[in-house]
């Protein structure tokens, strides 16, 4: 095991940075997290926990606030981003049921939740706190890090400067620390421009959100919409291939104007949901990713979720795997004598499947958009959408 007596610094405070936190806080170790923000809100909307991720939120003991917090849908469908036919229909939660089912019987996403992200964060946040009240720096935005004989020191803005023992980078599609170690790695705008909103349950027909839980896809065109917060929120996001935008901020708002345009083309039941967004809860960016890099660690350095694996939102795994990360890591540091082979082995332990997993969710959203896709597949290794499911991190072989 790594020895308890190390300090351990974890840069950003989003969801996979809280859950490392509480990952290796839940072993006993005393951990630091900087966050370049003056206070921590919560900027997205709909957030999905596969059952990969809540065998992981399990083992971390938090998962009775996750089910509290989230919407259990009891049925998934896609349907026809034109007519609105449903083409497939599986169940999720039938009757409610809060348990992943490990049953041949079932589909390999039954017992996936939908919670609002904001509402994640709280809890993870609740439970680093819980652990430790002083283990959060807001206000600290990282610049870089150096190594002074032998020293590992991270360096903040205002002449700020920590030592500590070793250094998780946890900040994210654009991370310094990823720079630092694989060099400035190019960001690849996919033709994808997407819009996501919040709409009150109370303002649509009951009749009209059947299933609960529903993906519209035609050429070109994605659609998604689920129910957050006990369905009183329906969340969406809608994808469009075009070519004219490439501002990845979450936080450009967008018109229900300009939405009700670019989906015109779309069934009744996508524009009567536009039309209800709240003015305020509309917002779009530019899908941006960036190829798997090689390597994660250097020493006692090392990346994790989005830092590491930048994802395309098409099969809902991104912060999975950032959970997945976390647990895996904290088994290494059971595993291990020392920092560096733990991080070692956990780069060896996850850039395989996460590779695979951004291979996955660039190729589903081809196929959902009706583009061709053949020669995308010719030379990658990629998880389908159960086989993503399936995986057990608590569990996986190390």
């Amino acid at each position: 095991m790594v020895p308890k007596n190390k300090s351990i610094t974890i840069i950003g405070a989003g969801i996979g940075g809280l859950t490392c936190a509480i990952s290796l806080q839940n072993l006993g170790y005393q951990i630091k997290v900087f966050e370049r923000a003056d206070e921590l809100t919560e900027i997205g909307a709909g957030l999905t926990i596969p059952p990969n991720a809540r065998k992981a939120i399990q083992y971390l003991g938090f998962e009775k606030q996750v089910i509290e917090a989230s919407y259990k849908p009891a049925k998934a469908a896609i349907k026809d981003y034109y007519s609105g036919d449903t083409l497939k229909e599986i169940d999720i939660n039938p009757s409610g049921n809060n348990k992943v089912q490990e049953n041949d019987n079932y589909s390999p996403i039954y017992g996936t939740l939908q919670i609002h992200r904001a509402d994640f964060q709280s809890i993870l946040l609740k439970e680093v706190l819980k652990n430790d009240p002083n283990s959060i720096l807001l206000n600290h935005e990282f610049t870089n890090f150096s190594i002074n004989n032998g020293s590992l020191v991270c360096h903040f803005k205002n002449n700020k400067s920590y030592n500590t023992d070793a250094l998780i980078a946890c900040d994210g599609n654009k991370s310094l620390v990823r720079e630092s170690i694989n060099g400035n790695d190019k960001l690849n705008y996919l033709g994808y421009v997407a819009w996501r909103g919040l709409i009150s349950s109370s303002d649509i027909p009951s009749d009209l959100i059947q299933p609960d839980t529903a993906t519209f896809i035609g050429k070109n065109k994605i659609f998604a919409r689920y129910k957050i917060r006990s369905g009183k929120i329906i969340n969406y996001v809608g994808f469009s291939k075009k070519n004219d935008w490439e501002d990845e901020s979450w936080t450009i708002r967008s018109s229900i104007k300009e939405l009700l345009s670019e989906f015109s083309d779309s069934t009744d039941e996508i524009v009567s949901l536009i039309k209800k967004t709240q003015t305020n809860q509309c917002f779009k960016w530019a899908l941006a990713g960036r190829e798997p890099i090689k390597k994660w660690s250097v020493n006692n350095i090392t990346l994790l979720g989005d830092a590491a694996h930048p994802m395309l939102p098409f099969l809902g795994q991104g912060a999975a795997m950032a959970i997945e990360d976390s647990v895996i890591l904290s088994r290494l540091f059971l595993n291990e004598d020392n920092i560096k082979d733990a991080f070692k082995k956990y780069e060896q332990n996850r850039i395989n499947r996460t590779t695979m997993v951004m291979h996955g969710a660039e190729l589903n959203g081809l196929k959902l958009s009706g583009s061709d896709y053949t020669n995308f597949i010719k030379d990658k290794n990629i998880y389908t959408e159960e086989e993503v499911a399936e995986y057990n991190p608590v569990e996986a072989a190390l």
